[in-house]
């Protein structure tokens, strides 16, 4: 598992053992997230997926998506299979514990 204190994030997806780069920037994986929890068209949010790739992406659709979807549950050195299911103790999640939207300055206010 990789140690955000002390780790630099990787810069790279694997798919179908072949590396991707992609933009880390944590702000566009946070209005990913923002579009995912607006109800944002599914059309819309892979277009955004597919441009967090640098160079070139991955010619599979599925597995584009899978590789970021992957990536933002911080499963950097496969050693999950990140297939949480969004349930919490056997029930499932009914709505987010927090938005960077509407948390942030209780966010910041924390640093």
């Amino acid at each position: 598992m990789i140690n955000l204190l002390t780790d630099d994030l990787p810069r790279t997806v694997v798919v179908d053992h072949n590396s991707y780069m992609i933009y880390t920037d944590f702000r566009d994986y946070i209005e990913l997230q923002q579009m995912i929890m607006d109800g944002v068209d599914d059309y819309a949010i892979v277009n955004y997926i597919c441009g967090l790739y640098m160079n070139e992406k991955p010619s599979d659709l599925k597995k584009c998506v899978h590789a970021i979807n992957t990536f933002m549950k911080g499963n950097v050195d496969g050693s999950k299979d990140g297939s949480h299911d969004g349930s919490f103790n056997g029930k499932k999640a009914s709505r987010f514990a927090f938005s960077y939207k509407y948390d942030a300055p209780y966010i910041i206010g924390a640093f």
